[in-house]
Protein backbone atom coordinates (compact mmCIF):
# COMPACT_ATOMS: atom_id res chain seq x y z
CA UNK A 1 0.00 0.00 0.00
CA UNK A 2 2.90 2.37 0.71
CA UNK A 3 3.95 2.39 -2.94
CA UNK A 4 0.39 3.07 -4.08
CA UNK A 5 0.13 6.03 -1.69
CA UNK A 6 3.24 7.74 -3.06
CA UNK A 7 2.55 6.91 -6.71
CA UNK A 8 1.02 9.48 -9.09
CA UNK A 9 -2.11 7.35 -9.65
CA UNK A 10 -5.47 8.30 -8.18
CA UNK A 11 -6.86 5.69 -5.81
CA UNK A 12 -10.53 5.69 -4.74
CA UNK A 13 -12.85 3.38 -2.84
CA UNK A 14 -16.59 3.36 -3.50
CA UNK A 15 -18.74 3.37 -0.36
CA UNK A 16 -22.36 3.80 0.65
CA UNK A 17 -23.04 6.50 3.23
CA UNK A 18 -25.48 6.06 6.12
CA UNK A 19 -28.19 7.94 4.15
CA UNK A 20 -27.90 5.43 1.28
CA UNK A 21 -26.02 7.69 -1.13
CA UNK A 22 -22.95 6.39 -2.90
CA UNK A 23 -19.66 8.25 -2.55
CA UNK A 24 -16.04 7.95 -3.63
CA UNK A 25 -13.34 8.20 -0.96
CA UNK A 26 -9.82 9.21 -1.89
CA UNK A 27 -7.98 6.22 -0.47
CA UNK A 28 -4.68 8.08 -0.39
CA UNK A 29 -5.96 10.60 2.16
CA UNK A 30 -8.52 8.38 3.95
CA UNK A 31 -8.47 8.37 7.73
CA UNK A 32 -7.75 6.37 9.81
CA UNK A 33 -6.04 4.61 6.88
CA UNK A 34 -6.23 3.66 3.22
CA UNK A 35 -7.06 0.14 4.31
CA UNK A 36 -10.08 1.45 6.23
CA UNK A 37 -11.46 2.89 2.98
CA UNK A 38 -11.07 -0.44 1.20
CA UNK A 39 -12.53 -2.42 4.10
CA UNK A 40 -15.52 -0.08 4.19
CA UNK A 41 -15.99 -0.40 0.43
CA UNK A 42 -16.64 -4.12 0.88
CA UNK A 43 -18.44 -4.05 4.25
CA UNK A 44 -21.63 -5.85 3.29
CA UNK A 45 -24.39 -5.12 5.85
CA UNK A 46 -25.21 -8.82 6.03
CA UNK A 47 -21.72 -9.56 7.32
CA UNK A 48 -21.00 -6.40 9.33
CA UNK A 49 -23.20 -5.46 12.27
CA UNK A 50 -22.17 -1.79 12.09
CA UNK A 51 -20.88 0.36 9.23
CA UNK A 52 -17.17 1.15 9.23
CA UNK A 53 -15.93 4.68 9.87
CA UNK A 54 -13.76 6.44 7.32
CA UNK A 55 -13.00 10.18 7.45
CA UNK A 56 -15.39 10.43 10.43
CA UNK A 57 -18.27 9.13 8.26
CA UNK A 58 -19.97 5.76 8.67
CA UNK A 59 -19.79 3.69 5.45
CA UNK A 60 -21.03 0.38 4.04
CA UNK A 61 -20.26 -1.59 0.89
CA UNK A 62 -20.14 0.74 -2.14
CA UNK A 63 -22.16 -1.70 -4.25
CA UNK A 64 -25.30 -0.66 -2.38
CA UNK A 65 -25.25 3.07 -3.15
CA UNK A 66 -23.28 2.88 -6.41
CA UNK A 67 -25.04 0.28 -8.54
CA UNK A 68 -22.65 0.21 -11.50
CA UNK A 69 -19.45 1.82 -10.21
CA UNK A 70 -17.33 0.96 -13.24
CA UNK A 71 -19.83 2.67 -15.56
CA UNK A 72 -19.83 5.74 -13.31
CA UNK A 73 -16.03 5.89 -13.27
CA UNK A 74 -15.67 5.47 -17.03
CA UNK A 75 -18.35 8.03 -17.87
CA UNK A 76 -17.84 10.72 -15.22
CA UNK A 77 -14.24 10.67 -14.02
CA UNK A 78 -12.09 13.56 -15.18
CA UNK A 79 -9.59 12.84 -16.47
CA UNK A 80 -10.94 9.54 -17.74
CA UNK A 81 -9.05 6.54 -16.39
CA UNK A 82 -6.63 4.63 -18.56
CA UNK A 83 -6.83 1.52 -16.35
CA UNK A 84 -9.18 0.04 -13.76
CA UNK A 85 -8.24 -2.53 -11.15
CA UNK A 86 -11.24 -4.56 -10.02
CA UNK A 87 -10.82 -6.82 -7.02
CA UNK A 88 -13.37 -9.47 -6.07
CA UNK A 89 -14.65 -9.27 -2.52
CA UNK A 90 -15.36 -13.02 -2.51
CA UNK A 91 -12.41 -15.40 -2.44
CA UNK A 92 -12.11 -17.69 -5.40
CA UNK A 93 -13.14 -21.29 -4.86
CA UNK A 94 -11.29 -24.06 -6.67
CA UNK A 95 -13.55 -26.19 -8.83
Amino acid sequence: MDKAIVSPIELYAGVTLANGDGAWIDAKTARPSSWAAFYASSANPLAYREPLEVNNVRCWDGGIGIKWPIWDICQNARPRPTDLLVLPNVPSVPR
